[in-house]
């Protein structure tokens, strides 16, 4: 009866595109991110730099590629014909010029329209003095704490966290125009101790940075913490990186080598010093960082030597245990890129080395036959792109030091003004290990695979949209939970259609089949089976009013495994957002949501206070609402304040996250004060 009675609301509902949200396909790419690292808080640098252009506008006649990189629903071919279309013609005069350029419609031009400009370009000195002065200052200070008490919390516990639940985040950054920036962020999860115990100098995490381009011939230098984006991420990726979507295109990789680091995550960063030089048509960039890794470490019973089981990516270091493994290992790292580029044609040559204090020896289990191994591991990589007329092709070829390999290639094609097709295959030998590496694959490494993805897009007609994939890959040899070499495959249909600005609907189905072990057989060793898992989604949007917006969604999800129908799932959403003055704004959402287990959980792409966003997953039955309030007090000076609550129905915990909370509710409160000038 509750279905039936979402259902009709779903029908005669509309949602509406916000203007300060993120594009849908943009948000979706970053639900599937989740789901595949099962991490809810991703990367933020992303949400970071798009903030920053709706503040100030990019100047396309100014804009170079590095920099158009930064928006997730633009693909290589788009930009190469922007570039192309500017060298030709000149300067752009006004916005809805883009649509005289191949390949940019309508709809990419609506989710460009918040973050550009056009204006005359501007010459800046290439001297590092006049930097220090006219630029932009950023300082932003966030909490949040779940008010509900928490046996994690409790002192009588062996194992309990010795903080309290509030996260704190502080961060300031200087900003002069692309050209220079600098800053710190400090950041402490809830659970951590604060000017205490572990961490008696205040926050658990701190984060400095500066990153300045275009001085000389150095085309960018990166002191403190950077992250390195090489090729297609077979060597080393350690910007956000989107896998398979809606978004088609998005399957190329797409950032400069070397990048500024501002997010809160512990692990996916360089600390020490980062070089990029150009001349005429060459670039190249070398690199050197150390820095401290938090690990699980193992002493061998006989000789009392030390390994390292596992690496880990969380950054929590809350109770004793977490607190062992922080810092426990320490990294070395060099690495470079040499590149050339004449007009569309690019190739690259990269190699990434890196040293552990203690050796790598993961748990003795067959799935870990080829994983990393020893304290050393060295990655070389050619990689390529070019443009033919209304052909992009791209691609990387990589070995480690031992020589096994990894190659992926691929296609971004404009067949007609309303049809593209996107192709990418890849083969990562089993043997093949990498530390950083994040190319496109089914698997968070790029390793132990073999795939073909074919995607396409078509516009038959102006308000009309239809994206498509196939992905089917094969392993050749185990993973984690499957004790066999396995096959599998994923299908997507998108239908998108928007009659106007003002309205935006969309539905979905997704059925993939993959493999995994048997464990209800009373075997020996586990036999393995498929499990399917499909997913429908209804999506509405319109405009109500130039201060109103309504929302809402409805997914629906069915697993099977070995044959035999195991769980169901379903969420539906309806959400407002409302900016009746000029320095107040507001935004809520209400989702209801059943499942009947973990493999039937479902990702929803969240609102939250800005530079910030979260993707959880919903695992049983309940209710999640929230508001979002900000206000301008000033005119630098802007506050949030974000509550949220999540009502459960029966005793399943709140969350992987939150398992030591014994109420049937988890409320979360989120403040956050940003001070710009």
């Amino acid at each position: 009866m509750t279905r039936f009675f979402v259902l009709m609301v779903m029908v005669l509902a509309v949602q509406a595109i916000y203007a300060q949200e993120l594009p849908s396909g943009t948000q979706q790419q970053l639900e599937n991110l989740a789901e595949l690292t099962e991490n809810e808080t991703v990367d933020d640098i992303l949400l970071q730099e798009l903030e920053s252009y709706k503040k100030r506008p990019l100047n396309l006649n100014e804009a170079e590629a590095d920099e158009l990189h930064v928006f997730p629903f633009l693909s290589a071919l788009q930009i190469q014909n922007f570039l192309a279309y500017r060298k030709s013609l000149g300067g752009f005069i006004d916005i809805y010029e883009l649509q005289s350029i191949p390949g940019w419609d309508i709809s990419t031009i609506r989710k460009m329209q918040p973050f550009i400009t056009i204006r005359k370009p501007v010459t800046f000195s290439a001297s590092i003095k006049p930097r220090l002065k006219g630029g932009a200052h950023f300082l932003l200070l966030r909490s949040s704490r779940i008010l509900e008490n928490s046996d994690d919390y409790d002192t009588s516990r062996s194992a309990h966290y010795l903080g309290n639940p509030n996260y704190l985040l502080l961060r300031y950054q200087y900003k002069y125009n692309n050209l220079l920036q600098y800053g710190f962020t400090a950041e402490n999860d809830a659970g951590e101790q604060f000017f205490k115990g572990a961490q008696s100098k205040g926050f658990d995490f701190y984060s400095a940075h500066l990153f300045t381009r275009n001085v000389g011939i150095f085309k960018a230098i990166a002191l403190g913490d950077f992250s390195v984006n090489l090729g297609q991420g077979l060597v080393q990726w350690q910007s956000i990186s989107f896998m398979k979507g809606a978004e088609a295109a998005s399957i190329k990789k797409q950032a400069p080598v070397l990048k500024h680091y501002t997010s809160a995550g512990e692990f996916y960063f360089n600390r020490g010093v980062g070089l990029t030089i150009q001349k005429w048509n060459t670039e190249a960039t070398l690199f050197g960082s150390v820095r401290k890794l938090d690990a699980n470490i193992v002493k061998d019973s006989i000789s009392g030597s030390e390994a390292v089981s596992s690496f880990i990516s969380s950054g929590m270091h809350r109770s004793s245990s977490e607190i062992m493994d922080k810092a426990s290992v320490e990294q070395h790292s060099i690495g470079g890129n040499l590149s050339w580029k004449v007009r569309s044609f690019h190739i690259g040559f990269n190699a990434v080395a890196h040293n552990f204090s203690s050796p790598v020896e993961k748990r003795d289990d067959p799935y870990n036959l080829f994983a990393l191994k020893g304290s050393s591991a060295m990655n070389m990589s050619t990689d390529y792109s070019f443009t033919y007329r209304n052909f992009h092709f791209f691609g990387e070829a990589a070995a480690d030091e031992n020589f096994y390999k990894a190659i992926l290639s691929g296609l971004l094609a404009s067949l007609h003004s309303k049809v593209d097709l996107s192709v990418l295959h890849r083969h990562y030998e089993k043997d093949y290990v990498t530390v950083y590496g994040k190319a496109f694959s089914e698997s968070t490494m790029p390793t132990n695979e073999s795939g073909l993805y074919l995607g396409i897009r078509l516009r038959p007609t102006v308000n009309l949209t239809i994206n498509a994939y196939s992905d089917v890959y094969k392993f050749a040899w185990l993973k984690y939970r499957v004790d066999a070499p396995s096959t599998g495959r994923d299908y997507m249909i998108q239908v998108t259609y928007q009659p106007n600005k003002q309205m935006e609907l969309y539905t979905r189905y997704r059925n993939e089949r993959k493999y995994i072990n048997n464990t209800a057989a009373e075997t020996e060793l586990n036999e393995v089976i498929p499990k399917l898992r499909q997913q429908w989604r209804v999506h509405m949007s319109c405009v109500l009013a130039s201060q109103l917006t309504w929302q809402n969604r409805m997914d629906v999800v069915w697993y099977d495994k070995g044959g035999n129908k195991e769980e169901e799932g379903f969420l539906f959403f309806t959400g407002l957002n409302y900016k009746p003055l000029k320095k107040l704004s507001a935004n809520g959402r209400i989702l209801f949501f059943e499942t009947s287990g973990f493999y039937s959980r479902i990702y929803a792409y969240e609102n939250d206070v800005s530079y910030s966003f979260t993707t959880p997953f919903y695992n049983g039955n309940g209710l999640r609402y929230y508001v979002n309030l900000n206000y301008d007090v000033l005119k630098h000076l802007s506050v949030w304040l974000k509550i949220a609550r999540t009502s459960y129905q029966n005793n399943l915990s709140i969350d992987a996250s939150d398992s030591g909370t014994n109420a049937m509710a988890k409320t979360e409160i989120r403040l956050q004060a940003a001070l710009q000038f």
